[in-house]
Parts: structure tokens; sequence; C-alpha cells
């Protein structure tokens, strides 16, 4: 568990807002985006921005796409934006996107990041 607020106003990589995660328990994923179906034809990589709020540093999330996780796993560093570009091909195999997790994957939850558009 834990909770997301997407109309968070700091810190913010691009634009005027972020997705602030607050993860409570191990393994959590209060951030699921799902309800779509996105040809994957047209993009090579899957971009995002990760900071790491106080007590973060060392912690690892996990991107999964299509629920499936554990395939592109994160060291958060806590206190700066760090840009990732994702070859899509390391997330699915598959052709259509229908979700993306956000997931706490240290087994620990208790700390906080913001997720963002990446410029990479």
């Amino acid at each position: 568990g834990g909770t997301s607020d997407r109309n968070n106003s700091t810190p913010v990589r691009e634009g005027t807002k972020s997705i602030k995660i607050d993860y409570v328990g191990g393994y959590g994923s209060p951030l699921q985006l799902g309800g779509a179906n996105i040809s994957l034809a047209p993009y090579t990589t899957f971009k995002i921005s990760v900071y790491g709020g106080a007590g973060s540093a060392g912690k690892t999330i996990t991107i999964g796409i299509n629920a499936v996780n554990g395939l592109y796993n994160i060291n958060v560093v806590a206190g700066q934006w760090t840009d990732y570009a994702i070859p899509i091909s390391t997330l699915t195999t598959g052709s259509t996107l229908n979700e993306i997790w956000v997931q706490e994957f240290s087994g620990t939850g208790g700390f906080t990041v913001y997720v963002d558009g990446a410029n990479v």
C-alpha cells in the first residue's frame, strides 16, 4: 500500500506537476495507470524521472508494464531527479500497453518518491 498524489506541485522535473508516491508497505503499488490499449509499435523507449524523498536512498522501485514487474528495477537516489530511458523491450514483449505500475520493490515501504516525465 500507500498513496499517490497526481496533483503534486513540488518537486517537479518538467511542467508544473509531478506524481508523489508514498509507499507504506513492502511491495505496494499505489500508482497504477491503466485502462487503455496503446500500440507500442511506434515506440522504443519508456522515459521516466524519479526523485527520491527523505529516507529513500538505496530503496528499490520497479517499473511494471501490463502486470509484469521486476524486469526493470531502479535504485532510488535521494534528493535529486534521476532520468531513465528504458528500452520497451526490457519491460514487455507485448505489442500493446495496457497499464503501468511504479511499485515498491525493497520489501520495506516507508518512503516517498516523485515521478515525472523525463527529457532524456
